[in-house]
Formats: C-alpha cells, structure tokens, sequence
C-alpha cells in the first residue's frame, strides 16, 4: 500500500457520503435531529478524515537517485569507489522510501478506521435519531 492514491480514493468516498447522510436521513426519517451525539461525532470525525488525509496526501515523497549527481560528482571516482557510491546512495533513498511508504500506509490505515467509525455512527444515527 503506497497511501497516496488509497488516501485520494478514501478523500473522495468520504466527501461524496458524509454531506449526503443528511439528506437521506431527513427523507428516511423527517423526525431525526441533526444535534444528535451521534451525528455530531460522526461529522467531527469526518472532518478528522480530511485532515487526516489532505495530511497524509502532502506529507512524504518517493526519493530516487539522482543520475545528473553521478554524472556531476562520481564519474572522476574509480569504478569499484563509484558502484560502491550508487549502491550506497540507493540504498539511502530505499530506506527513506520506505519510511514514507510506511506512513503514507499508517495515515490510509488511520482514515480508513476513522471513516469506517464515522459510518458506524451514521447508521446508528439513523437508527436511533
């Protein structure tokens, strides 16, 4: 799971749902109250997905090996200093790749629980008023 396009998909499910909860629930139900506990946390938590997500969407990038920077600085290098070098500077930007992999994933792991929760509510909304 990468997180970027997962949390896009979430965003999009989330602000295509929530805003219509309402309406069906006035057209299901013309005595629900829109104060209710229920409700109320459910949209708390909607916005806590957007954020959540608009976050996690911004936060962390792919890192790649840059072959202008060997070019520049590691061709007057020996071969076995210069594989060395590209391993290593590979390397680095695996790990950090990872790391923002991990926590884009984490974040779209996150909101999908929230959302989820967020549902929940609605649904007990609707059947509790």
């Amino acid at each position: 799971m990468t997180g970027g396009n997962e949390l896009t998909d979430l965003l999009t499910l989330a602000a295509s749902l929530t805003p219509g909860a309402p309406v069906f629930a006035k057209a299901v139900r013309s005595d629900i109250s829109l104060v209710s506990p229920f409700f109320l946390l459910a949209v708390l938590l909607f916005v806590g997905v957007a954020v959540a997500g608009v976050f996690g969407r911004m936060g962390g990038s792919v890192t790649l090996p840059n072959p202008m920077a060997f070019y520049r600085h590691s061709l007057h290098e020996s071969e076995w200093t210069f594989k060395k070098n590209a391993v290593y500077f590979a390397g680095e930007a695996f790990v950090e790749n990872a790391g923002a992999i991990r926590w884009k994933g984490n974040i779209a792991v996150a909101v999908t629980i929230a959302f989820l929760l967020e549902v929940f509510l609605l649904v007990v909304w609707l059947a509790v008023g």
